[in-house]
């Protein structure tokens, strides 16, 4: 399960994905709940629907690629806070 992964490293709040097989392609939208799935093309004989969404997803700014805005690092009193918490627990 690769979007479990994405999900699992990444701070996003969808991803994008293809799926080729053979001569055969799929996209996918993935977010914490669900995916939204194209029927299969042929990228070899219908390349222009591969070439469009690869442009467009160039085109995209992070947050429209799915990166979550609201995650920053934390500060340095936010770490510190935490860091003694955890030490304080053990």
């Amino acid at each position: 399960m690769y979007a479990q992964e994405q999900f699992a490293h990444q701070h996003c709040g969808f991803l994008f994905q293809i799926l080729i097989c053979g001569s055969k392609a799929r996209f996918f939208r993935w977010d914490r709940s669900s995916a939204l799935v194209t029927q299969a093309f042929d990228y070899v004989k219908e390349p222009r629907y591969l070439l469009e969404f690869l442009l467009g997803y160039m085109r995209l700014g992070e947050v429209e690629r799915g990166l979550d805005p609201s995650v920053r690092l934390a500060t340095t009193l936010e770490s510190d806070t935490f860091r003694k918490a955890v030490e304080e627990f053990i």
